[in-house]
């Protein structure tokens, strides 16, 4: 049972303070809403973990420590493919609630997207900041996925898109990755630890380690799969895609803009 010695609750009702739009665009809405970063009581915990739900759309979670306030911003986007809906029919059925709970005496910052709406001619985007960020969990129903700064362990559920996880501090504790379609792309310090599984149906699987130093052990390829230890650690780390590539690549600076193409090859 969850716990909560410090809530905030963030309704963003979509239609609640914005202009009508026109029946049968495609177009969006906005919503967005800030709050105080939670003080810490582990000291060895560099920032709350993320637990995000989204139905489908887009998920940009971004850690900048030069931010003072954590921040969740959301768009109601039509299906531009799909029927043309009035958006403020839709607006009224989709709700993006953000809280920070106490999960053993640790906070998570708790993100989810529930609608009344049974057709999935739309979607919700989410723009996540925060000053600092210790695990994620996301589940989403599709969408493109990117995590730039989230340190300690990850997990990723993704029914159909591409996913990015760039992370500052080595890879030691569980690391889950799976999308059903859509490049999946890891890029981690060299100090990273774990026992690799790559499962790229469809693409291509690559490792690579640019600078020296680093401990490969026990690789083996297939046509779909790439397995190995990685500096003798023992930690799992499972990046997985359907119909994509899958690359994990390990640099002395993961934050480091790189050429990948998120789309499915």
């Amino acid at each position: 049972m969850l716990v909560s010695s410090r809530r905030f609750v963030l309704a963003l009702t979509l239609a609640a303070s914005l202009p009508l739009s026109l029946v049968g665009c495609t177009t969006a809405r906005h919503a967005s809403a800030s709050f105080e970063a939670p003080a810490l009581s582990e000291a060895s915990v560099s920032g709350p973990a993320i637990d995000i739900s989204n139905l489908r759309g887009n998920i940009d979670v971004r850690i900048d420590r030069r931010l003072k306030e954590i921040s969740v911003e959301s768009k109601v986007r039509v299906d531009k493919n799909g029927k043309h809906f009035d958006l403020d029919i839709i607006n009224e059925s989709v709700e993006v609630t953000s809280e920070i709970q106490d999960r053993g005496g640790l906070p998570v910052l708790v993100v989810t997207t529930t609608s009344r709406r049974e057709e999935q001619d739309y979607f919700v985007d989410l723009t996540i900041r925060m000053p600092a960020a210790e695990g994620i969990r996301i589940r989403s129903g599709g969408g493109e996925i990117r995590v730039s700064g989230v340190v300690g362990a990850v997990e990723i559920e993704n029914a159909t898109g591409p996913i990015e996880v760039k992370t500052p501090s080595p890879i030691t504790q569980p690391f889950t990755i799976r999308t059903g379609s859509g490049n999946v792309y890891v890029q981690a310090p060299p100090q990273s630890t774990g026992r690799v599984t790559l499962n790229a149906t469809g693409g291509r699987t690559i490792l690579e380690a640019n600078q020296g130093g680093v401990v490969l052990e026990k690789i083996s390829t297939t046509m779909t799969q790439l397995t190995g230890i990685v500096n003798k650690g023992q930690n799992p780390i499972t990046v997985s895609t359907v119909d994509g590539n899958v690359r994990l690549l390990l640099l002395d600076d993961p934050m480091a803009r790189t050429r990948f193409r998120l789309d499915i090859p």
